[in-house]
């Protein structure tokens, strides 16, 4: 399987599979919540083909059941699992004409006329509703397989049959899937059982995606940052990774040029930066207030930092040099200093 990676530089360049967004996840057989209890299940999504977005899901209450159809701006919470609407139940079954085209667990996959398998989910990337990913289940020998692929390989959706190009995936096939959760627990765990990162796992996020991850948040070092991504490649599953990770000497090393470049910081006063995985502490001594807060405020302009924390004293005459602020935050002395 191939896996593509990427630096936070990258993010964007080339689709909106780059882009970590936010996403709702419609799955048939998914539990509909209404604002009343248990509306039934998710059976149909009705689709717009031109504009590649959901505009309304189907819902049945039992198999002799009419399927109601509502609009997915009442959709507050879509997982794999449960999707929940704002509406009651009542209100929900007063429509049961879809708007459009109605996609269900019998519409199949096909790449160049061959059965691939049929539709089981699709991911929409809130709010504009747009199809991200979908995934196709099909089953081999009495075993239930399931893979996904992102929904740029789309080119026609009708009721029955949604049809790819498998050109651009690797190997020209569709990739094994693997839920966000799981798929999550599985980088978590090959970085947890990392011993030197270990330090590091309350500052980074994890983001999976229909088999692509990000890693967000803060490491302590650049050599912590590739050790994550390196770890994280491994896991089953994954299609694609973004490493968006933040080291503390990248982020010392881009305070410390702000506050060297900025006009209106004092270059007599040394301060020290400290970062401590995103939470960056500014330690030492400066002449006024104004200068406190100015430092400050470049810090906190000049950075991702998560929080920046000024701990500058205040001293009107300093008699010896403040060359860094040790984590007692008592300057220390440059040779021969009184």
């Amino acid at each position: 399987m191939a896996i593509t990676t990427s630096d936070s530089s990258q993010i964007g360049m080339r689709d909106n599979l780059s882009t970590f967004e936010r996403v709702r996840k419609l799955r048939f057989g998914a539990t509909v919540q209404a604002s009343d209890g248990e509306a039934g299940t998710l059976v149909a999504l009705v689709v717009d083909g031109q504009r590649r977005t959901i505009i309304e899901i189907g819902v049945r209450r039992g198999p002799f059941r009419p399927c109601a159809f509502v609009a997915l701006e009442h959709v507050t919470a879509a997982t794999a699992e449960t999707l929940t609407v704002d509406i009651t139940r009542a209100d929900l079954e007063r429509q049961h004409t879809p708007a459009g085209m109605a996609l269900t667990a019998f519409t199949t996959v096909r790449a160049d006329g061959a059965y691939l398998g049929w539709l089981a989910q699709m991911t929409v990337t809130a709010p504009s509703e747009t199809i991200r990913h979908f995934v196709v289940a099909n089953g081999v020998h009495g075993l239930h397989n399931e893979a996904s692929a992102p929904a740029r390989i789309i080119i026609g959706i009708s009721a029955r049959r949604i049809s790819v190009r498998l050109d651009g995936m690797p190997h020209k096939r569709l990739l094994p899937y693997r839920s966000d959760t799981l798929l999550r627990q599985d980088v978590y765990s090959r970085l947890f059982e990392y011993a030197p990162l270990r330090v590091d796992l309350p500052g980074i996020t994890i983001h999976p995606i229909d088999g692509v991850v990000w890693l967000h948040g803060y490491v302590s070092s650049s050599g912590a940052r590739r050790m994550a991504e390196d770890r994280a490649r491994g896991a089953k599953g994954l299609t694609a990774l973004h490493n968006e990770l933040t080291s503390d000497d990248a982020l010392a090393a881009a305070i410390s040029m702000a506050l060297a470049h900025d006009p209106g910081v004092d270059k007599r006063q040394q301060i020290g930066v400290y970062p401590r995985l995103g939470v960056v502490y500014l330690r030492g001594s400066v002449r006024t207030l104004a200068a406190r807060e100015r430092a400050g405020a470049v810090a906190l302009a000049s950075s991702i930092a998560r929080q920046v924390v000024n701990e500058l004293r205040i001293t009107p005459s300093i008699e010896a040099l403040s060359v860094m602020a040790n984590v007692t935050n008592q300057p220390d002395l440059v040779p021969d200093g009184s």
